[in-house]
């Protein structure tokens, strides 16, 4: 008879099998404003970062943070005169026009004040890989002295948006279609998640030189790119409505969007006292109200 305190050979089959099991960890969900690591040779990403980075900086850096968009550094407008000309006393005009100038020149300042701190908010979000592309840029080592933040993103919109290692605009091209053509739903990813890259991946391939996806073919990719388990009495309902049907369209990726974040599941339930259904959408599909 064994003993309580030393366990039977059954018990430790048990406890090494329960030690190897691996427990699945749902992915940490991302926090609003959060800006994601920057990594070399994925384009689709690239869109993600560019929208996360952008909206981030214009909260600590405002106005400047256009760069992002336009690629060029902000300049604030130069006062108009005409813009005063309701003042016709002499005296309240030259007091508002001073007032101006002094603004505008105090904007200017910062601007440049500012861009060596938006120089470092861009590079902490840089990968190792990414840094050493960066390093390799004709323009480095002048705007990594400069610390100027309009040529580094510049430099980082040459080198990442598009997918795959190629500078070759064929390859570069190819690479950024299929890119968008694998774009499909993880078995644990949520849908906002899902939409998030293939917008990007697909922004990505017209970014390459690709032809625009039209609309409707666009929302097709995304329907068949959900999780074919999650999502297959949802796909195959669709299909068979289309099938029936031919009005039934899925015109925009946001239709498609709406109505799979909506969509109920039915799930068995199985009890003593019988069989059972209950109706329901996972916390990871769920899309709350506006």
């Amino acid at each position: 008879m064994a003993s309580q305190s030393t366990p039977t050979k059954g018990q430790t089959d048990k406890s090494t099998w329960q030690a190897k099991k691996k427990t699945y960890v749902p992915p940490v969900k991302k926090q609003p404003g959060e800006v994601p690591i920057l990594y070399l040779h994925k384009g689709s990403q690239f869109h993600v970062f560019m929208d996360a980075i952008s909206k981030a900086a214009m909260k600590e850096y405002g106005h400047s943070a256009k760069m992002f968009e336009t690629n060029v550094k902000y300049v604030p407008s130069l006062p108009n005169k005409a813009s005063f000309a309701f003042l016709t006393d002499p005296d309240d005009f030259k007091a508002a026009w001073t007032e101006a100038i002094k603004s505008y020149t105090k904007e200017m300042l910062n601007v440049d004040t500012q861009a060596p701190k938006l120089y470092s908010f861009i590079w902490q979000y840089l990968s190792v890989g990414s840094i050493e592309e960066i390093k390799q840029h004709k323009d480095f080592a002048k705007f990594s002295v400069e610390k100027d933040p309009v040529a580094l993103w510049k430099a980082i919109v040459e080198t990442h948006r598009v997918d795959g290692v190629s500078k070759v605009p064929a390859i570069m091209k190819k690479n950024a279609r299929d890119a968008y053509h694998d774009c499909k739903q993880g078995g644990f990813e949520s849908l906002v998640t899902y939409r998030e890259r293939f917008n990007a991946a697909h922004k990505s391939q017209e970014v390459a030189g690709n032809v625009a996806v039209k609309a409707e073919d666009q929302a097709m990719d995304f329907f068949n790119g959900l999780d074919p388990i999650r999502y297959a009495e949802f796909r195959t309902t669709i299909n068979n409505q289309m099938e029936l049907n031919s009005t039934i369209t899925l015109p925009t990726v946001n239709r498609v969007y709406e109505l799979a974040g909506k969509w109920v599941k039915s799930v068995p339930v199985h009890s003593r006292q019988g069989n059972a259904t209950t109706y329901v959408t996972t916390n990871l599909d769920y899309i709350p109200p506006p």
